[in-house]
């Protein structure tokens, strides 16, 4: 109470004055705080990418796996991928599977395979269109010569 007397009692000059001390010790107090908290947030961010590299290191030890984690990497958001390997416990292949938009590897595999089908099936296709292509071709130009 004696303090909204005494704010009361103070001019408006002085009312101004108090407030820009008051609103400038705020920010000085509010960036001092705001560098400590940045300079923790930082320190824990590399922290702990420090450890998931030790756990990757552990985790990741094939060559094989190794490889598909870069690639991911080199195909996707490294953030995304390193949330998704450590959603499936480091599993480097349901990772793979995951993020090409997969349950598993096995529905992956699967996948490709029938693509791979597809792909021989349509060759085979267009082998045999173009072998009756050229056959019809030929026998219009054998009817048009015994003409």
């Amino acid at each position: 109470m004696y303090l909204i007397i005494q704010a009361d009692n103070f001019s408006t000059l002085h009312k101004e004055t108090f407030i820009e001390d008051f609103e400038r010790t705020l920010e000085s107090v509010a960036r001092e705080l705001n560098r400590d908290f940045a300079t923790n947030h930082v320190i824990n961010v590399i922290n702990e990418e420090l450890e998931f590299q030790d756990i990757l290191k552990e985790r990741l030890t094939d060559e094989t796996e190794r490889k598909v984690y870069e690639n991911l990497i080199l195909h996707f958001n490294a953030g995304q991928v390193n949330d998704k390997l450590r959603e499936n416990n480091f599993n480097i292949f349901t990772t793979f599977a995951n993020m090409h938009g997969f349950v598993n590897i096995n529905e992956y595999a699967e996948s490709k395979n029938k693509l791979n089908e597809d792909l021989e099936k349509q060759k085979q296709e267009q082998k045999q269109f173009d072998m009756m292509k050229k056959a019809f071709k030929e026998a219009l130009m054998e009817t048009s010569q015994n003409r």
